[in-house]
């Protein structure tokens, strides 16, 4: 059906909304927490394949394209509870709620396959005194206090490119990505704002347990509510329980057919 040259997407697309795990406090600005997403084309699975020097861009602008409810922000600038939710709630309303999922059992060695719903994954509820306490804290060797914002997709793709361009200014082959990582995350230092010219050479030369408890910081905050992505399987030859953490592999985007 062709409306003004264009293909009506209401006739041939799904859509669903969906309710952000931050509800949208997170945020500066005003989110509303009800996304409505609608299902993938082959337009947007093209984009999904093309090259980018930025690991979340591409599929960052997809889900923007396939959001149709006002939105006042990019997913790009997300937390990653968020960013993550709004991708697997993507795959559902484009091929369904059931992801067949490969593992390899670290005991024996085996292939299992389950099938898992993707909609009855564990949600962490967001809460502001539980993520707060990963955000500001004190550093064990150098004491220093330090805020951090909340991760997003832009900051792990602004990190690794910049990694990137450093690599290539100075000749160096040494990876700068987490001197750079922890750059974008910190907010203060001893309740001073980041010095743009400085931060670099600060984060360099931090003992590296304090770079550890950053990171660790960090990555507790990242996961502190949102969907738990961490599944429990059983070896069907062995028997063996073990976790595996779900991940945006080939099945996820193109699952195969039984037919």
């Amino acid at each position: 059906y062709m409306e003004n040259g264009q293909m009506n997407q209401k006739d041939y697309t799904i859509h669903q909304t969906f309710t952000l795990p931050s509800e949208g406090k997170v945020y500066s600005e005003l989110v509303g927490p009800d996304i409505t997403l609608r299902s993938m084309t082959t337009q947007e699975e093209m984009k999904r394949l093309s090259p980018s020097d930025m690991p979340y861009k591409n599929i960052c602008e997809i889900i923007d394209d396939c959001i149709i409810s006002p939105c006042n922000i990019s997913s790009r600038d997300m937390c990653l509870a968020d960013y993550r939710f709004l991708l697997y709630m993507l795959r559902v309303v484009t091929y369904g709620n059931n992801y067949k999922l490969s593992t390899t059992c670290p005991y024996c060695g085996c292939g299992n396959v389950d099938t898992i719903d993707l909609t009855k994954l564990p949600l962490k509820e967001y809460n502001q005194e539980e993520v707060s306490k990963y955000l500001s804290f004190e550093l064990p060797m150098t004491k220093s206090k330090i805020e951090l914002y909340l991760q997003t997709p832009r900051m792990v793709d602004s990190a690794q490119y910049n990694a990137k361009e450093y690599r290539k200014k100075s000749g160096q082959t040494v990876d700068y990505t987490t001197v750079f990582t922890i750059q974008e995350l910190i907010k203060s230092i001893d309740g001073a704002p980041v010095n743009p010219v400085k931060i670099t050479e600060w984060v360099k030369n931090l003992p590296m347990a304090d770079t550890n408890t950053i990171l660790v910081y960090a990555d507790k905050a990242n996961t502190s509510f949102g969907v738990d992505n961490t599944l429990h399987c059983m070896c069907d030859v062995c028997g063996l329980d073990y976790n595996v953490s779900l991940r945006a592999d080939r099945e996820f985007f193109r699952p195969s057919l039984d037919i």
